[in-house]
């Protein structure tokens, strides 16, 4: 298997894993390194390539060659796809932990402090004032856990969903140059097929008979 992809596999291990929310920060920079290792390598064999594809053509058997250049071009662009949807995912992964960390600080920081509702229990004089609006419901740590438990599901399915769409698109971008080129191959079949055909047409056309000498 790919290093790279075995890297990237432990990537999404890391940001799936609720232990590692805090190291959300630290770990977008390891996903930008690897999205520029990813276009640098692109950019290498899209120039590797183009440089076969001049190659071929000082070659005797051109189509062959630059069948087996695209043909390894196709291969290496797909494994690239691949360890980038894994990438695009671990993100989402890094993104949607530190929206949740974020979320729990500030759930942590708008919760009443144990003295002040104390304080806020004992009896207070009367005093006339406006009717007040509707009291903040005390925290509820399980209500939170539920909360923050659905947040999360509802984020793992949509990146669940995500992945699978760019893995069925990726799959039809490595497949559509193959495509074309099963396609390309059968016009080349017929044409030379029709050709043959022509050629034996012709010989077995019977040649006609010489004309008679003009009598003296």
């Amino acid at each position: 298997m790919n290093k790279h992809l075995i890297a990237l596999c432990c990537l999404l291990a890391q940001f799936g894993s609720a232990a590692a929310q805090a190291q959300t920060e630290d770990g977008g920079l390891a996903v930008q390194a690897e999205q520029q290792r990813i276009a640098t390598e692109r950019q290498q064999i899209e120039q590797r390539f183009n440089q076969e594809e001049a190659a071929c053509f000082q070659k005797f058997a051109v189509n062959d060659c630059r069948n087996e250049s695209r043909a390894r071009r196709r291969a290496e662009l797909a494994d690239l796809r691949r360890q980038e949807i894994l990438l695009n995912d671990a993100e989402r992964k890094r993104k949607g932990a530190l929206q949740l960390q974020r979320m729990e600080q500030s759930q942590a920081h708008d919760s009443p402090a144990p003295a002040a509702s104390a304080a806020s229990s004992e009896p207070k004089p009367a005093v006339r004032v406006r009717t007040p609006a509707a009291p903040r419901q005390p925290h509820d740590p399980a209500q939170a856990a539920r909360a923050q438990a659905e947040r999360k599901a509802t984020l793992e399915k949509k990146s669940r969903a995500n992945q699978q769409e760019q893995a069925a698109r990726a799959t039809r971008e490595a497949t559509a140059p193959d495509e074309r080129a099963r396609y390309e191959k059968k016009l080349q079949e017929a044409a030379a097929h029709k050709e043959q055909t022509r050629q034996r047409n012709a010989a077995s056309k019977p040649k006609a008979a010489p004309l008679p000498e003009p009598k003296p």
